[in-house]
């Protein structure tokens, strides 16, 4: 099988934990905190060639939640610099906040290519 899904999960974590060291969670986080990261994707295999997949579009949410009086612009740019940085593209974000916290919610896309699922 290719390398080419864990490694935009780790270039996905590696650029987030630039912006939140050890707060930085793939899929799920069932802890304490007030202010952290988590991230998901989704994949959509592309380039077909002789009924295979040669690349893939990775669909990335990033979901920043923190305290209702925090001001987090700096952050939320941090993490679109981080992103960009990391070949993501630049993400949009959205206000998804409730009585809570705060929870933004931020896509952006990246492409793999060369052999997805093991073919080449």
């Amino acid at each position: 099988m290719s390398e080419s899904i864990p490694l935009v999960g780790e270039r996905l974590q590696a650029a987030l934990e630039t912006v939140m060291p050890g707060a930085v969670f793939p899929e799920v986080y069932v802890g304490d905190a007030v202010e952290y990261i988590v991230w998901n994707k989704s994949i959509q295999p592309t380039l077909w060639a002789e009924d295979k997949p040669d690349a893939a579009v990775y669909t990335i949410q990033v979901h920043l939640y923190a305290p209702r009086e925090k001001n987090v612009t700096e952050t939320i740019l941090a993490i679109d610099r981080a992103l960009f940085a990391a070949d993501f593209t630049w993400p949009s974000a959205t206000d998804v906040s409730d009585a809570e916290g705060q929870h933004w919610e931020l896509w952006c896309y990246t492409c793999d290519g060369g052999g997805l699922y093991g073919y080449t």
